[in-house]
């Protein structure tokens, strides 16, 4: 059931789907870079001197590197914070079956972001995803956002957590109710389950 709260009782309720409570992030698709050319092994792409590149990077320039099934096969896809040192180390090894994202946000601040967030008591979900756009990002799902805990997240870089809340405010005229916050609420999409490293 779904409905408004005027302070003493639910009022203006409707039955809803309960699985639609909370929307989903918009995660990574297989498909998202549909052009991308594929490898028909995934152990191609995670290959040993991939993964010691890779440890070599995260933490400066890299967030996260995975292997994803795309259409045309399996590619790599990295996040970093400075695409071009993880193209010239990256790219020797896996072009032409590579993708880089930039990310706007460092590993430390990701890392910030979710040590902000478990600390909340009204946490019910937490962790770090493939966005649509093949961003490296953290996602919480909270019974509501706290002002104190909304404050705090306003000082990391816009779009580095995306927050879903149970209760969320809306208008009799707006039922659906947009959960709002600076940390960037992004309409539901399809999921995908890359391989991570």
């Amino acid at each position: 059931m779904r409905g408004l709260w005027n302070g003493s009782q639910i009022v203006d309720a409707e039955l809803f789907d309960a699985h639609v409570g909370v929307k989903p992030p918009p995660l990574l698709d297989p498909a998202t870079f549909r052009d991308m050319e594929g490898v028909a092994e995934r152990g191609d792409i995670l290959r040993a001197e991939v993964l010691d590149a890779c440890d070599e990077l995260r933490g400066t320039s890299l967030l996260s590197f995975v292997a994803v099934p795309g259409p045309r096969g399996w590619y790599g896809l990295a996040c970093g914070t400075d695409r071009k040192e993880a193209l010239a180390r990256l790219s020797p090894l896996v072009d032409p079956y590579l993708v880089v994202t930039e990310s706007e946000w460092t590993l430390a601040e990701l890392e910030e972001a979710e040590r902000l967030i478990s600390e909340s008591e009204d946490v019910r979900g937490l962790g770090v995803f493939w966005d649509d756009r093949g961003r490296y990002r953290a996602h919480c799902v909270l019974h509501h956002l706290e002002p104190g805990l909304a404050s705090t997240l306003r000082t990391l870089p816009k779009g580095t957590v995306h927050v879903e809340t149970w209760l969320t405010r809306t208008t009799p005229a707006g039922m659906a109710g947009v959960s709002t916050s600076s940390t960037g609420i992004s309409p539901a999409s399809s999921q995908a389950t890359p391989s991570s490293v």
